[in-house]
């Protein structure tokens, strides 16, 4: 910054806007004391069941999540026991207000294996719930 008097200005666009950090020193001078706190994973989610199931589709429903800090859900689906939260294996993303999905065009008669977990506004996400399994 030049010698003087400078005008900053920060402005958000409709997503809005959170900071990390931000930090203005002299030139000569290093930022001391500043950690990037990483925080604890978002908790968990409950209640993961099957609420119909048949016809080429399943419903899933879980617990209301009542966390502000939780942005979204996301949800998988293999046809493996041994799924794993993945970008291969996820279906869906869905805001953390939903309670239950749809998984519409399956196989019927073929076993699906499904678990969820949260993502918080840091980008985090949690542990994946128990896998469930259902066949349409």
């Amino acid at each position: 910054l030049k010698k003087g008097n400078t005008k900053i200005s920060v402005s958000s666009d409709s997503q809005g806007l959170m900071f990390d950090a931000f930090v203005l020193t002299t030139a000569k001078t290093e930022p001391k004391g500043i950690h990037i706190f990483a925080g604890e994973k978002p908790v968990t989610p409950s209640g993961l069941a099957v609420k119909e199931s048949g016809k080429g589709l399943v419903r899933l429903q879980w617990k209301a999540i009542s966390d502000p800090k939780i942005q979204y859900v996301n949800i998988y689906s293999s046809n493996k026991a041994t799924i794993r939260h993945s970008q291969r294996n996820r279906i869906a993303s869905v805001p953390a207000n939903e309670t239950n999905w749809l998984d519409w065009g399956l196989a019927p008669g073929r076993m699906n294996f499904y678990i969820i977990t949260t993502v918080d506004w840091d980008g985090r996400e949690s542990k994946p719930t128990k896998i469930i399994k259902a066949i349409p």
